[in-house]
């Protein structure tokens, strides 16, 4: 599905039913982004999320994600 996509927005402003399944789930896309080089962001992380983040210290994990894993040039037609 994102095969041809170097850069992933994630819009969670509307998601209203989290728990740490859910931040497991944020953190397992962040390792597929690393893993196949490319860059995803999180925007509007709801506050349960980023809570229980700074609880279990991953919450630098996050940020991380937002950063390049490494160089690729974007997909070409």
């Amino acid at each position: 599905m994102f095969e041809e996509h170097t850069r992933i927005e994630v819009d969670l402003f509307e998601v209203t039913d989290t728990d740490s399944a859910g931040l497991a789930l944020l953190l397992e896309w962040i390792t597929w982004a690393n893993h196949t080089v490319r860059e995803i962001r999180f925007v509007g992380t709801p506050e349960k999320i980023d809570a229980i983040a700074k609880t279990t210290e991953v919450d630098h994990l996050l940020r991380r994600g937002e950063r390049w894993a490494g160089f690729i040039e974007a997909p070409t037609e």
